[in-house]
């Protein structure tokens, strides 16, 4: 990390980085993707953080390791802050991010570039486009791909695609997506999408799991009274409904609080009662529109 070099970062001893890599190894849950890369189960988000170099620094040093950033979030170099003063080594951090349009291979490159350089990192572990529009998809992927094969990316997807961009992707890609990032809660789930996303190796991963304040996930009754069976949030059961299913997640949590909540998925499970019932959860109104898809939705009040 060079031109962070001068900043005022303290070096963790030895100790220190053994503990918070006994931490990682024992709190991190991965899934293993189509290409056989593994990519935390749990992924920290930072549309709109209040506070992303505090944000990114407590999700590390307590252990977690996903981290999930976008060139149009505009906060990536203080995300950068965090993650350099957490002392947590590159090797242990999985870091997402996405180019915003399909604007062509030059844009794609020039983008990608300025975001290493923002993060102050030699490669990301997962290039996401962020959004299918733009002129071309072809040249945009094409970049990623070039990146992928000179060390840039680890590997490459998706973001908010339908089943159609999906297959005009695989009509020319060498190298296959691995995860399309889309918005997947208990009032917004496209099942017919998951399945082809699933049948053509493409895991998914769930942004805005708790929707918007709007849905009122958080505050819905079956959500909660299931919650406090095990002694978790009406959050915690949401976003557990998600990962039990295989999913990926990216949770947006500022507090050190709803960080741990959100991690805390794999010691506990639902039954296939509670599983189904939540499924059968419906908001009577699509919040689903263009505008939410590029803005997000934030996950919690804090």
């Amino acid at each position: 990390m060079s031109h962070l070099g001068n900043m005022p970062w303290k070096l963790p001893c030895a100790l220190t980085v053994l503990a918070l890599l006994s931490e990682i190894s024992a709190q991190t849950q991965y899934k293993t993707l189509s290409n056989g890369a593994s990519m935390p189960v749990v992924n920290l988000g930072f549309w709109q953080a209040s506070c992303p170099s505090r944000m990114a620094n407590t999700w590390l040093k307590n252990g977690n390791s996903g981290i999930d950033e976008a060139w149009v979030y505009r906060n990536q170099p203080r995300c950068a802050w965090g993650i350099e003063d957490s002392g947590v080594l590159r090797s242990n951090i999985f870091m997402t991010s996405k180019v915003w349009r399909m604007d062509g291979y030059v844009h794609a490159r020039s983008q990608i570039l300025e975001t290493l350089f923002q993060l102050d990192m030699d490669y990301v572990d997962l290039m996401l486009i962020h959004w299918p529009q733009g002129p071309d998809m072809k040249g945009t992927w094409r970049a990623m791909e070039v990146l992928v094969n000179q060390g840039k990316i680890k590997n490459i997807g998706v973001s908010n695609f339908k089943k159609d961009d999906i297959d005009k992707l695989l009509s020319f890609a060498t190298i296959k997506p691995v995860v399309n990032q889309i918005p997947y809660n208990i009032y917004e789930h496209d099942e017919s999408l998951v399945e082809h996303c699933h049948s053509r190796g493409i895991a998914i991963e769930s942004y805005s799991p708790l929707g918007t304040g709007q849905m009122g996930i958080i505050k819905n009754s079956q959500l909660q009274a299931i919650g406090k069976k095990y002694h978790k949030t009406a959050a915690q059961v949401a976003i557990k409904w998600i990962v039990q299913q295989g999913h990926l997640v990216a949770v947006l949590a500022s507090s050190e609080k709803h960080q741990q909540e959100d991690v805390d998925m794999f010691s506990w499970s639902l039954t296939s009662s509670e599983m189904d019932e939540i499924s059968r959860i419906s908001s009577s109104t699509s919040l689903h529109s263009k505008k939410r898809v590029i803005l997000g939705g934030l996950h919690h009040a804090v």
